[in-house]
């Protein structure tokens, strides 16, 4: 097992040099090949050069710049492109999720094929403000009503895939915003990768505040990668589609 794990981060000169330390720390431990992959998010403070400096500490770390475009999704979807493990995973860089828990969801799926299952992080004991559940439980259900993938929470930073169908379903996943994770997981899926959960505790660090507004053009953009995605063996570029999914990266 080769062990790929990104960590996107956008303005996290707080928090970058302990998610590198834990991080990497928590893999040599596990006594398996890895990598770290810090994709700076157009970070307007010092993360990026912070993060450089570490690669000296640390010769597992590489430190890139994301281009595909701004946000969490177009850094994660970045470093799952130029990663080269047979299993890639990601991590919130303010670790909202503890390094270790990586860990638990390889050893209690000992062992994890090149194809999957893919394992995402499902919330449980959540300590978030009240506000911020409602409208979780809300996204939740409107998840799984136009998606189907049939697990109860995409939206955790943690979650551990299949290093090469990864790569293909990243490659074809447009969505950069809050549900790039839907997405990624839908292509993952379409290709036959079973999607398992893995339940932990979330520790709140940012507080995140989603009124009405928020709520309803959320609905309207779900319904519309819904629409995408769902649609997409008809489009024109279904060919493109196939390709990608039987190639061989």
């Amino acid at each position: 097992m080769f062990i790929s794990l990104i960590i996107p981060a956008r303005n996290e000169c707080e928090h970058i040099d302990e998610a590198v330390k834990r991080c990497v720390a928590e893999l040599r431990d596990l006594q398996q090949s890895f990598e770290v992959i810090v994709v700076d998010d157009h970070s307007s403070d010092n993360t990026f050069a912070q993060a450089q400096q570490l690669q000296d500490q640390y010769p597992e770390l590489r430190v890139l710049r994301g281009s595909l475009g701004s946000g969490k999704g177009a850094a994660v979807l970045f470093g799952i492109l130029e990663s080269e493990g047979t299993h890639v995973a990601y991590l919130d860089a303010d670790l909202e999720y503890d390094p270790h828990e990586l860990i638990r969801m390889i050893r209690l799926n000992d062992p994890i094929g090149p194809q999957g299952p893919a394992i995402v992080a499902t919330r449980v004991g959540d300590s978030r403000p009240q506000l911020e559940l409602i409208t979780s439980k809300i996204a939740r259900w409107v998840i799984k009503m136009l998606f189907g993938l049939g697990i109860s929470d995409t939206q955790a930073g943690l979650k551990l895939l299949p290093g090469a169908p990864s790569r293909r379903a990243a490659a074809l996943t447009k969505e950069f915003g809050w549900l790039f994770d839907v997405e990624l997981l839908w292509w993952l899926k379409v290709e036959g990768i079973a999607l398992v959960e893995h339940k932990l505790c979330q520790k709140p660090i940012r507080r995140r505040r989603v009124g009405l507004f928020g709520i309803v053009m959320g609905f309207v953009l779900a319904l519309k990668v819904a629409g995408r995605v769902r649609l997409a063996p008809y489009y024109s570029g279904s060919v493109i589609v196939s390709r990608v999914l039987n190639s061989k990266k």
